[in-house]
């Protein structure tokens, strides 16, 4: 994504005041944070106004600092309502069922929001909604994953099922010290050093029906979301769509050019014809995702070759090793133990 990686990936800045709000009565000096990161107050004159991502996700990992908390992104999150994330959050909250309201995100964050990779999949009776910043510079960032996971989990659990909780959660960074409050607070298993961000959840749940919508009011704000979408300077493309959910499907479901077909609605003549005139293929995608992906986990230098070969999709170590081949001179043992990608 050419705005990603020329540091142009933005966000609105919708959630900025609710985070600030919340740093605040915490007893967190946001002047100081916001004049770290290049961001003023004016900005939140206007809740549309495009930030930078990496600000953004710079400004989280300071605040974590500043307050002496390693969970504060996650804290925030549970506090968050769905009013404070925009009229995506609202239209979440007003949709008859999860999955409808999770599939509404989706569509619009490709195309409100530059540099970021979101997926819903389905997999059998599996589930699984991903999100992860694509600019691999942008690191650390894992307040922001845990934000957002987290946040949206709480909106989920505010106004459909309050003990509701997803079957796992996925995160790309690594294990913190303090594991225990993630695990408590979404009730499943969280694994860490994976492919991507995700909530993988059950099927039934998702699709049940809990209210009838609202028509008139969903309507007015998916035209609202669209006039904003008008006003974006830059559209999604089908290679990041494919690219997502490529990502969103490392170490879950094998990846195909028929099964990803599939989830964008296409015949995979009409895919791989598209990609071609875009300059690239599922093949591409994927191989250059687990590379970069690969490189990240093996300088983090905390997961055996094995579990990463595994996040990454591959049947075993000695599949991962000949697809390391091809990327480098160096084996992943020698590259995890030098701690760079030499």
């Amino acid at each position: 994504m050419a705005d990603a990686t020329h540091g142009h990936a933005a966000i609105r800045s919708t959630v900025l005041g609710s985070v600030l709000d919340r740093l605040i009565a915490r007893g967190v000096s946001t002047q100081s944070l916001l004049s770290k990161h290049g961001m003023s107050l004016d900005i939140l004159k206007d809740p549309y106004a495009r930030l930078s991502v990496m600000e953004y996700a710079g400004f989280m990992e300071s605040a974590a600092a500043l307050s002496g908390d390693e969970h504060i992104g996650a804290r925030i999150g549970s506090d968050i309502r769905a009013g404070d994330l925009g009229p995506m959050g609202i239209l979440l909250s007003l949709s008859r069922s999860i999955y409808v309201g999770i599939d509404r995100i989706v569509r619009s964050t490709r195309s409100l929001q530059t540099g970021t990779e979101v997926a819903l999949i389905e997999n059998g009776d599996d589930v699984f909604w991903s999100y992860r910043l694509v600019d691999g510079h942008i690191w650390p960032r894992r307040q922001d994953a845990e934000f957002t996971l987290v946040a949206t989990t709480q909106v989920i659990r505010d106004n459909f099922i309050s003990r509701w909780a997803p079957q796992q959660v996925h995160f790309e960074h690594v294990e913190p010290e303090s594991a225990q409050f993630l695990r408590r607070y979404f009730g499943c298993p969280v694994l860490y050093g994976q492919a991507t961000n995700r909530l993988v959840m059950d099927r039934g749940p998702m699709l049940e029906i809990y209210r009838a919508e609202d028509t008139a009011l969903v309507s007015m704000l998916e035209r609202h979301i669209a006039d904003l979408i008008e006003k974006t300077p830059r559209r999604s493309t089908l290679t990041e769509a494919t690219r997502s959910i490529v990502s969103s499907s490392l170490g879950l479901r094998p990846v195909s050019v028929e099964r990803v077909a599939e989830t964008l609605g296409l015949s995979s003549r009409n895919l791989q014809r598209k990609l071609a005139e875009e300059g690239t293929s599922v093949r591409i995608l994927l191989d250059e995702i687990r590379r970069t992906r690969a490189e990240m986990l093996l300088q983090e230098g905390t997961q055996s070759v094995g579990r990463i070969a595994t996040a990454l999709g591959y049947a075993d170590g000695t599949a991962f090793w000949r697809a390391h081949k091809r990327w480098s001179e160096h084996s992943p043992r020698q590259v995890k133990a030098s701690g760079s990608s030499l």
